[in-house]
């Protein structure tokens, strides 16, 4: 039996340290978000890919500091990866997401449902021109917004700050994504942006006498992070950035299926392995 336990730590070491699938689990993509289903991430991208290896994106910001929300994410998985699949830690305050104008990556036809306009602009309440605003009260929710709209398109320049709250004075309103738990919720979830009625719609005229103050334009900006040239090139039909892995086609329309929480059977073979790679690592040297 001790033998057979060395074999399978051993094996376990040899094997490939399978990647994480983006955004970590459990999941809460419902039928409407856009791109391939995330139980089938392995099967697209491999073990070791995420669905943005092949993208343009980009952090924006030199060296490895990452902002506090992501400092764990950062560790673990490195920067761009945790800017774009998280998780981050805003101590539930929440998070807020502006997607603006960014030149060479333009979608094909135009920019992609701007919402919102800046409390700093004198017609800001009668405004939708500043970009696209989204966010949550949940920090869980971050990641499968992120992967939503990657897919459905919304290129730009992305910055995104904690604080759902900090969204008075700042914007005149902005779109809500909720959490979704597991069991009947994600089951029956069709669309977790929509049908909530969680939008923040507050005005900038009920907050006039809040100074306007940016987090993202603070001069530590510790609470904010962005990345360059956002989204999907290929969802978005920007065609100078698309990738030649023409595989990638393939993904992007790949055919949903019903969410499932924790992955299909390649998923969770890979998840476990990794598991069980980590735990192998805390007592094989006393086994050998």
């Amino acid at each position: 039996r001790l033998g057979l336990l060395r074999c399978a730590v051993l094996l376990a070491l040899t094997l490939p340290r399978a990647s994480a699938v983006a955004p970590e689990g459990p999941s809460q993509q419902c039928a409407d978000d856009a791109g391939p289903p995330w139980v089938d991430d392995v099967e697209h991208f491999g073990v070791h890919g995420d669905y943005f290896d092949a993208s343009p994106a980009s952090v924006v910001g030199d060296g490895d500091d990452c902002p506090a929300p992501l400092a764990t994410a950062c560790a673990a998985k490195g920067k761009r990866a945790a800017f774009l699949a998280g998780p981050i830690d805003c101590d539930e305050t929440g998070w807020f997401c502006r997607i603006a104008r960014q030149d060479g990556f333009v979608p094909s036809d135009g920019f992609r449902d701007s919402n919102y306009a800046h409390c700093n602009r004198t017609d800001a309440d009668e405004s939708d021109a500043d970009g696209h605003c989204h966010g949550s009260d949940s920090d869980s929710t971050y990641g499968w917004w992120v992967r939503d709209h990657w897919f459905r398109g919304y290129a730009g320049l992305l910055t995104c700050c904690c604080d759902w709250q900090a969204l008075k004075g700042l914007t005149n309103r902005c779109d809500y994504r909720r959490p979704v738990a597991i069991g009947k919720d994600l089951e029956t979830c069709r669309d977790a942006n929509e049908d909530h009625g969680m939008s923040y719609e507050g005005t900038c005229a009920a907050y006039a006498d809040v100074a306007f103050d940016d987090p993202a334009l603070r001069h530590d900006g510790a609470s904010c992070w962005s990345v360059s040239k956002f989204a999907d090139p290929e969802a978005a039909g920007i065609e100078e950035e698309r990738t030649k892995d023409d595989s990638r086609a393939a993904t992007s329309a790949a055919p949903r299926s019903r969410p499932r929480a924790f992955g299909g059977p390649a998923t969770f073979f890979f998840i476990l392995m990794d598991a069980l790679l980590n735990l192998s690592r805390l007592w094989w040297q006393p086994l050998l």
